[in-house]
């Protein structure tokens, strides 16, 4: 059975929180049933097998499903979230690319205007020339990459980026993957990774032939010159703004919360914190995996504790109750909160 990955923040997305139960059932049926190119057999006896009378409102899905011909629908989001940028070089990649020739979907452009395929392609020999200079690794987090590693445009070509060696590295498939089409500057924000080591290794690696991050870091140098840190706890460094913003994004004790398992890590893993460059980033990084809850409001958190705390006396309580209701003890059974 085929693993693919999921997007948890699904359950806090405006689009499918409108949904009616029946079309959210049909949503994640049709994600888990398509194929790995995203494409689906149409087959509603099955459909409404598994969810009873159900009824089919194209509107609802407009823009996420294509119709194409001999009863197939086609979800273009599907590849760019499981994937990212399709690679020719990429062994899955390569099947999924097969698929979507097959069905005339190859170039199937997106509502921006972009390809969602078609990259240029990086052959075997440069390929392992690009391996080399980069000495086997993984030039983003710096881990030593086995034979699946990937080559990525540092400036993508949806970006003008070339696929000439000096704008080649070699990466892990997960680093790949996050990056996609965001350009260097954006994918170490987003990631929360240290900007100056990813450089030091692109000037050893590149020869200083490419260095767009310290080149974007040094024009905006007279604009941050003036912004002081503050030490938070025993390592982490945020702006006033910074850490006034993270109080605005998740109130004062999520704010506190989230600095305190931060200088943790610092504690725990001191060597791998020192690569986080920025530590504000790295707290926002971290938050997109949050759990739902964690992203409640501070009335929504505070009743779903209280009804924890509810939950927990109950599964306390030793009182007695009547014979066979409950366990061979005559306590009220526990009750565990997911």
């Amino acid at each position: 059975m085929a693993k693919r990955f999921t997007a948890t923040e699904k359950w806090i997305d405006p689009w499918f929180c409108e949904l009616s139960q029946s079309d959210k059932l049909f949503w994640l049926y049709l994600l888990d049933n398509c194929d790995h190119a995203g494409i689906w057999q149409v087959n509603w006896p099955l459909v409404k097998f598994h969810i009873k009378d159900y009824v089919f409102n194209k509107e609802v899905f407009k823009g996420r499903i294509v119709e194409l011909k001999e009863q197939k629908w086609f979800m273009p989001k599907f590849i760019e979230f499981q994937y990212g940028r399709l690679r020719n070089n990429n062994s899955t990649h390569i099947s999924v690319l097969k698929i979507l020739e097959d069905n005339n979907l190859l170039n199937y452009a997106k509502g921006d205007g972009r390809l969602l395929l078609k990259d240029d392609k990086v052959d075997e020999k440069l390929r392992q020339e690009v391996f080399k200079e980069c000495n086997g690794l993984c030039v983003y987090c710096g881990n030593v990459l086995s034979d699946e590693f990937e080559i990525d445009h540092i400036t993508p070509t949806i970006k003008g980026g070339e696929t000439k060696k000096n704008n080649l590295v070699s990466c892990c498939p997960e680093c790949n993957r996050f990056k996609s089409d965001y350009s260097l500057e954006e994918f170490i924000n987003r990631r929360g990774l240290s900007g100056d080591l990813i450089n030091q290794r692109l000037k050893v690696f590149k020869k200083g032939l490419f260095s767009p991050y310290v080149g974007a870091k040094d024009k905006d140098k007279d604009k941050d010159k003036d912004k002081v840190k503050d030490k938070y706890l025993d390592f982490v460094l945020l702006t006033k703004d910074q850490h006034q913003d993270l109080i605005n994004r998740f109130g004062p004790e999520g704010a506190e919360e989230r600095i305190k398992v931060l200088n943790e890590y610092g504690h725990t893993k001191p060597k791998k914190f020192k690569e986080y460059g920025s530590h504000y980033h790295t707290i926002l990084a971290w938050a997109r995996n949050d759990k739902p809850e964690d992203n409640l409001t501070k009335a929504q958190r505070s009743n779903l504790q209280g009804l924890k705390r509810t939950m927990e006396e109950i599964k306390n309580d030793k009182r007695s109750v009547p014979e066979g209701v409950c366990g061979p003890d005559s306590s009220v059974p526990g009750i565990t909160v997911q």
